[in-house]
């Protein structure tokens, strides 16, 4: 069984999901923001401008159950992601056509908020990649997800990977992935992003690389086991006609 939510907690073997991070400050990572649902924290996202945040696809359903945009909301400019900041609406949701909600493929979104944020040290744009990482690359992942304690986290972490072949994924997630899948694969020994970190960015030299998706849980940072996240760059084209809808 598939988890494809940020927000399940039953015993799948994948799931949207900081394990052996740091705590950050919002200004060390001023694009995060948080995913609310009726004011609760269920995933991140990345702020494209202030009136777009991108996140992923499988944040937006409760098992196979679109959720409304108005029961949506993101908080930005906030290290906390119960309280500070700015919390503006969601007013459109548009998902990859064909998002896959058993198997997480094509997991990106793209989110038009209904007014638009205010920018600041703590509240940035990051620029998408056009180019998938190479191997190798050093990446950041930040969010409020669970950390290595089991619990989820008030304040803001981050911790840094390493992009490591896709071949890596496929071969510790097949069938459920596939070499179809256009993903970047990180990892890095005992680190993790984890439950409720999923729609988070992905981020290398303030570029979005990645959004994150899924991996092993229960426990995530299981040895040898990397997380994959969307590859930003295969999507650029469908971010910019999904961005520029009114």
């Amino acid at each position: 069984m598939i988890s494809a939510s940020g927000q399940s907690e039953s015993s799948a073997h994948l799931d949207g999901r900081i394990i052996n991070g740091a705590e950050i400050e919002i200004e060390d990572a001023p694009y995060q923001v948080a995913l609310l649902r009726n004011g609760f924290h269920i995933c991140g996202g990345s702020i494209y401008n202030v009136k777009i945040v991108i996140t992923a696809a499988h944040c937006l359903f409760d098992n196979s159950n679109a959720i409304p945009a108005q029961n949506l909301s993101v908080r930005a400019g906030a290290t906390y992601h119960n309280t500070g900041g700015q919390v503006v609406k969601v007013a459109k949701i548009i998902y990859y056509e064909d998002f896959g909600k058993y198997n997480l493929s094509n997991d990106i979104a793209v989110l038009h908020l209904s007014s638009a944020l205010q920018t600041s040290d703590s509240v940035k744009a990051i620029p998408l990649a056009r180019k998938s990482p190479r191997v190798g690359t050093v990446a950041f992942v930040s969010g409020w997800g669970r950390t290595e304690h089991g619990k989820y986290s008030e304040k803001l972490r981050i911790v840094d990977l390493k992009v490591v072949p896709r071949k890596r994924c496929i071969q510790k997630y097949y069938p459920i992935i596939s070499h179809k899948f256009k993903i970047v694969c990180a990892y890095s020994s005992k680190k993790d992003s984890c439950v409720n970190d999923s729609g988070g960015p992905l981020a290398s030299k303030n570029e979005l690389i990645g959004i994150v998706s899924g991996g092993k849980n229960y426990p995530c940072a299981s040895e040898g086991y990397p997380g994959f996240y969307t590859d930003v760059a295969k999507y650029y084209e469908w971010l910019m006609a999904a961005i520029s809808q009114p």
